[in-house]
């Protein structure tokens, strides 16, 4: 296959062509033929999802982006490797995670969850003294998610901000979906007796 260089990346926001009607199945056997210009079809369809399950773990625009460049075109050079007759999405997903992963790991640092994670306050005004236990346990749980591993932390996002089932997860990761709920129910543990206390039963592993 022909190499390529470099990948236009659009910002996130930014609104794009509309991509065709064509199954990403398709589009692939077309590029594979020779038609380079059809990938452009695939990097307008699946950038936004890309930078954002890369942002969530790295926290950094210029990071995200640079990884999201460099996870199409990693895409196009295994591009040979990929069996169309499945989803192409979380194929790419799953080489933009580890590269992301590995990002973190080269930066020995962990991007923190948002405060969705200690979960919803009702909406409504709340008091002084409530806005400072929140603020604290927000705190608190930052720096019990420094301790998660990087693939625990990414499991996590995805679970919680991405809304990602844990088939989904599994198949992103390459792991199986049982493992993926091991890990997820571990990292609760420890952010749950990280942040309120209590037994370790479960979360030494």
């Amino acid at each position: 296959m022909e190499s390529i260089e470099t990948v236009s990346i659009a910002r996130p926001g930014a609104t794009s062509a509309e991509a065709g009607s064509s199954a990403d199945s398709v589009v692939v056997r077309r590029v594979r033929a020779g038609g380079r210009d059809d990938f452009s079809l695939l990097v307008i369809r699946h950038q936004k999802a890309v930078f954002a399950t890369v942002w969530r773990i790295v926290r950094s625009r210029e990071a995200a982006e640079d990884i999201t460049q460099e996870a199409f075109i990693r895409a196009w050079r295994r591009l040979s490797e990929f069996d169309d007759s499945r989803p192409f999405r979380p194929w790419l997903i799953r080489i933009a995670l580890n590269l992301a992963v590995s990002y973190m790991r080269r930066e020995a640092r962990i991007v923190p969850l948002d405060d969705e994670v200690v979960g919803r306050m009702p909406a409504q005004e709340e008091s002084s003294r409530e806005t400072v236990v929140r603020a604290e346990i927000a705190g608190q749980l930052r720096q019990a998610v420094d301790g998660l591993a990087p693939e625990s932390n990414a499991i996590v996002s995805m679970f919680y901000h991405d809304e990602m089932s844990i088939t989904e997860i599994a198949r992103v990761i390459g792991k199986k979906p049982g493992a993926v709920k091991v890990a997820l129910h571990r990292a609760r543990l420890r952010l749950r007796q990280a942040v309120f206390g209590g037994g370790s039963e479960g979360a030494s592993k």
